[in-house]
């Protein structure tokens, strides 16, 4: 699916320049260059043809502007006629008094601008009203207002230039639109229903739209701005620029900046699908947009590890590639803890990293004072795994529960003990089992480990096997206190730790069992030296259950 879209988008674009090559073959003028026998365009001819409605203030006023000053020629419409006369006087922009939600109206502000420019290169849908009151208090009038100014022109206008460029005997290989919608269409609040409905349909006629006017080089974009302040932008309290990633509130000029973006002849590539929303940190919370493929997430330095991930999960919902960029000011020192989040957001991208995540983020930050908001970060020293483990023992020791010294058994044994190739080849998975194996403490835990091994790669081999006996023999010799098994030759030796907590009434009745093939030596390192009869790790694994059940305090 994703494959037919892409080759769709390339088809429309090879149709947009061979037209625009059509163009220049037979003599329509074309910016930046000069026609054989024909004098070269003017620079008047030369600019792109704008079209704004609302735009006499706050946003609409800003891409005025905006466009003026980038050299293109600007017409606008709005209802307000002091306003619309000051912003053309100010800009140099042309100024139709036209309200919107007259059909008649708008229609016959357009066919003006066709009859005196000839034909509209870039259509801004910006006009709008925000009218909220409490659904109880509110009419199907009132909620009729709001779509006739918020939605119906935005296809009002697009549909009476697709009509004018399929009359045109010679394509217009330049086409853009650009719809003003809002963050309302997602996030919405009580009494806001007519606004929303608006803002949700100018959401999805940009994605119709841009799929009818591909036939006539029109691109159709639309753009959700968050919260933009019009006036008074000193006014703001600084907890209303701290609630911003960006760390301010928005100014209707970035909006303009994002349509002078959309315009240029370059970015004729995206189609139906940049729909910007631009947001607080709020959407960390759950917001599901299938569609959205692209976060920029602005000072991401200034972030927690655990918010970039549930930040950067808002994307990539569907079957569409997604991209995440993280961005950090230019020429800034970034903290050591900063860096090592941002590492760890990159690293860690596989389906099903979070626990992953979780674990970095516990290490970087600490686990901190379990009956307290303390922060000690002393975790970070010693790792995860040793501070859960030291945790458990002092928690058994507060109960006073006893248990076992600390130290850990080593068994060096004639026999092949590894994970082979064969078995699992991805030496990710390979690390992650060799870990758990060594963590098995238990039969219950040997016997857990045994099945997920043979659910997800089969039979293990006799290698594997041995690995996994191993495992168990040392969890079972340090239960008995035992801190070395080592074969040499035909014998093995069984090394007691100097403390060991065993009930020595029990050790001749153990020699009486053996007979000839055990002896006991009493040096500083109590030792007992085993003949094993029979598969050596089973006779290994029998001998370390004799000693873990002469254990004092079991």
């Amino acid at each position: 699916m994703a494959d037919k879209y892409i080759e769709k988008q390339r088809e429309q674009y090879e149709a947009r320049k061979a037209a625009w090559e059509r163009a220049k073959k037979y003599g329509r003028p074309v910016t930046g260059t000069t026609q054989q026998n024909k004098p070269a365009p003017s620079a008047t001819e030369q600019k792109k043809r704008v079209f704004v409605t609302g735009g006499a203030e706050g946003i609409g006023r800003a891409i005025v502007e905006a466009f003026c000053r980038a050299g293109y020629r600007v017409a606008f419409c709005d209802r307000n006629e002091t306003a619309g006369q000051q912003t053309a006087k100010d800009t140099g922009a042309v100024f139709y008094r036209a309200d919107v939600s007259d059909k008649e109206a708008l229609e016959h502000c357009m066919q003006r601008i066709f009859l005196v420019w000839g034909d509209i290169d870039i259509l801004i849908n910006n006009a709008g009203i925000s009218e909220f009151s409490p659904i109880t208090e509110t009419s199907v009038e009132d909620f009729d207002k709001i779509l006739s100014v918020n939605l119906r022109p935005a296809f009002i206008t697009s549909r009476l230039l697709a009509i004018h460029r399929k009359s045109q005997s010679t394509a217009n290989p330049f086409g853009r639109i650009i719809n003003i919608c809002s963050t309302r269409y997602l996030m919405s609040e009580p009494g806001s229903e007519g606004y929303a409905a608006s803002k949700g349909g100018i959401y999805s006629l940009t994605h119709a739209l841009a799929l009818s006017l591909s036939e006539w080089h029109i691109t159709v974009n639309s753009i959700a701005p968050g919260w933009i302040q019009n006036n008074h932008y000193e006014q703001l309290r600084p907890e209303d620029h701290t609630q911003h990633p960006s760390g301010r509130v928005g100014k209707p000029e970035d909006i303009a900046r994002m349509c002078l973006f959309l315009s240029q002849e370059e970015n004729d590539f995206i189609n139906g699908e940049i729909d910007v929303l631009v947001s607080t940190t709020i959407i960390e919370t759950g917001l599901d947009i299938s569609n959205v493929n692209t976060m920029i997430i602005h000072d991401s330095d200034r972030y927690g590890l655990s918010q970039l991930y549930q930040l950067r999960g808002r994307i990539g919902r569907s079957n569409r590639t997604a991209y995440a960029f993280l961005m950090y000011r230019k020429n800034v020192m970034l903290k050591e803890t900063a860096e090592k989040r941002l590492a760890a957001i990159r690293e860690y991208t596989d389906l099903g990293s979070g626990f992953k995540i979780a674990m970095r983020d516990l290490e970087l930050r600490g686990a901190g004072n379990l009956l307290g908001a303390q922060q000690h970060g002393h975790m970070n020293a010693v790792g995860y795994d040793l501070y859960c483990k030291m945790l458990n023992e002092a928690v058994k020791e507060a109960k006073g529960i006893h248990t076992m010294e600390d130290f850990e058994p080593s068994v060096d044994l004639n026999v092949d003990a590894y994970i082979p190739d064969s078995y699992i080849s991805n030496e990710f998975q390979k690390l992650d089992i060799y870990k758990r194996i060594a963590g098995i403490e238990t039969q219950q835990d040997y016997d857990d480990m045994l099945e997920e091994l043979l659910d997800r790669f089969g039979e293990p081999g006799k290698a594997v096997l041995n690995l996994l006996a191993i495992a168990k023999l040392k969890a079972i010799a340090h239960q008995g206190y035992v801190t070395e098994i080592k074969q040499t030759g035909k014998t093995v030796r069984f090394t007691l730790y100097e403390k060991a907590r065993l009930n020595t009434e029990g050790f001749p009745a153990l020699m009486q069992k053996y007979r000839r093939g055990l002896q006991f030596k009493n040096e500083q390192e109590p030792k007992f030296i085993l003949e094993p009869q029979g598969n050596l790790i089973l006779a290994l694994t029998d001998f370390a259950e004799e000693l873990k059940s002469m254990a004092e305090n079991m």
